[in-house]
């Protein structure tokens, strides 16, 4: 590939340094780093609407998600074959016995483009 010359693809890099480190904040103690990075988990569970945890199912198409940051992990995620698991995933439990998350019902119904679901989104 590149003469022998031993060289690491800088993606691959990227992409195993992240999660390494969200790996290290998450298992360290009780720490400002794990307390910043559950809070930003949480905050994008919260603003994507759905009721499956962000970065366990990482394949599913979320073309309303915001954050750069995440959005990335979740498309390395699926590039590697891979999910993160969480004990705490801040997904908001359902309030009555037949409530649904809008944006499950929106995003399996296929009826909507990509602009028409955050629009959709933007008005929730």
């Amino acid at each position: 590939d590149l003469g022998g010359a031993m060289f690491k693809p800088l993606y691959g890099e990227q992409v195993l340094g992240n999660i390494q480190r969200i790996l290290q904040y998450l298992r360290s103690g009780s720490s400002v780093h794990q307390a910043i990075l559950r809070i930003a988990i949480y905050w994008a569970q919260y603003t994507v609407g759905i009721s499956t945890p962000l970065l366990e199912f990482s394949d599913i198409k979320l073309p309303h998600f915001q954050s750069i940051f995440f959005k990335q992990l979740r498309t390395s995620l699926v590039d590697i074959r891979c999910s993160l698991r969480m004990l705490e995933t801040g997904v908001l439990p359902i309030q009555c016995q037949f409530d649904k998350y809008l944006m499950d019902v929106i995003l399996d119904s296929k009826k909507f483009t990509d602009e028409e679901i955050i629009q959709i989104d933007l008005c929730r």
